[in-house]
């Protein structure tokens, strides 16, 4: 088995956030985006302790003091891509597990850097040091993952050949599974990786289901999950600055034609459409005003593109005059109009990949929609007769 790098930024959508506006630095900040129809905690500053998902209520009932900021995901996307970037320039396999955590697998570059020290330090290099990045070697991604949040900013930490011992008083927090779940199991008494690792897998499995074999897993260092390399999604961005700070709404349709034309001129977008489109402004003195705009289908034009800009700008209200103006094109895909199957299986099936992928890019993240997959149907056990998979469109 290979080993592992973990790149570990702790709370890197708060690390953005202050670098945007300072005055966040020192204050104690939740940052919130909505999972289904609640709120719930996507960061937050050092000095609150909050696990991501936590709903938003349990979170401010501890902190009401906190400043409450809504997830600016496309900020976030931005940075961190730079990032991933970076490090690929170091490998040629990073996986990204979201804002602040990325995977990167050494296999055979010890000799390109002459040792694993050096490997290690060269991976440590490639993120800008204003993200302090902590680094952890292992044999499994999930033990190098709780060591690089063991590991102090710019430093690295390599698991011991004991991981199951090593991994024992780890918190159960650092499992990657749903908030509920972890909910459960300090309710049962468990709280460390070493509570679990005691406990019998089968029966744990019956109560936890596929979650739970898992954290059984993990919790003695059983991982043999790969590096899966990130896929490049083509985006598109065109800016306007404005000569006046100005809240002008022809203004701003005007910018919006100049630069819609410009977009799709771009050889880019030649016989594809976007999914989305991402509006961002710049306002004077506060930062950066965001909107996501998508449609039941994709903007396959330049006149559909620019009408549903048009309203969604006419109606908006603006937190303050703008500065700049700037429209990304996301989730591009082959322009509308390919023939349709004959098959009505296959059309159900293209027509339901459709609405997975338009969902997608209607949340900003991969829509969480799964499929049941048959796996020991002749199992006495029900959770082990399917086990519910992630639907690949």
């Amino acid at each position: 088995m290979a080993a592992i790098a973990c790149v570990h930024v702790s709370h890197f959508p708060y690390v953005v956030e202050a670098a945007r506006d300072p005055a966040l630095r020192g204050r104690r900040v939740l940052i919130t985006r909505r999972e289904g129809t609640r709120p719930v905690v996507l960061d937050c500053s050092l000095s609150a302790e909050v696990s991501t998902g936590t709903p938003l209520q349990t979170a401010h009932a501890r902190y009401k003091d906190a400043v409450l900021l809504e997830a600016d995901q496309p900020l976030y996307e931005e940075a961190w891509n730079a990032v991933l970037d970076s490090l690929e320039q170091r490998s040629p396999v990073v996986e990204s597990a979201g804002h602040g955590r990325a995977y990167v697998d050494l296999t055979g570059l010890d000799d390109l850097y002459g040792s694993s020290a050096r490997t290690a330090r060269a991976v440590v290099d490639a993120v800008p040091a204003q993200y302090g990045a902590r680094v952890g070697v292992a044999l499994g991604k999930f033990p190098a993952n709780v060591a690089a949040q063991q590991a102090k900013p710019g430093e690295v930490r390599r698991t011991p050949d004991d991981v199951r011992g090593y991994l024992a008083p780890v918190s159960i927090d650092l499992l990657p599974v749903p908030w509920e779940m972890r909910d459960r199991l300090h309710q049962f008494g468990l709280y460390r990786l070493g509570d679990i690792a005691a406990r019998p897998f089968g029966p744990f499995q019956a109560q936890f289901g596929r979650d739970g074999a898992l954290a059984w897993r993990l919790s003695r260092g059983m991982d043999d999950r790969p590096v899966v390399p990130r896929t490049h999604d083509m985006t598109i961005t065109e800016r306007w600055d404005f000569e006046e700070p100005t809240t002008a709404t022809g203004t701003m349709l005007l910018a919006t034609d100049v630069l819609l034309e410009r977009a799709y001129r771009r050889p880019e977008l030649r016989g594809r459409a976007a999914r989305a489109i991402d509006i961002n402004g710049d306002v004077l003195g506060t930062g950066m005003w965001h909107r996501r705009m998508t449609a039941r289908g994709p903007y396959g034009t330049k006149d559909v593109a620019r009408d549903a800009v048009k309203s969604a700008l006419s109606t908006l209200a603006l937190p303050g005059p703008l500065t700049g103006l700037a429209f990304t094109l996301t989730g591009l895909v082959a322009a509308p109009g390919k023939q349709l199957s004959m098959l009505t299986d296959v059309r159900a099936r293209d027509q339901l990949r459709e609405a997975v992928e338009q969902l997608s890019a209607h949340l900003g993240y991969t829509a969480p929609i799964y499929r049941f997959q048959e796996l020991e149907p002749w199992s006495r056990i029900p959770e082990r007769r399917a086990v519910m998979v992630p639907f690949a469109p």
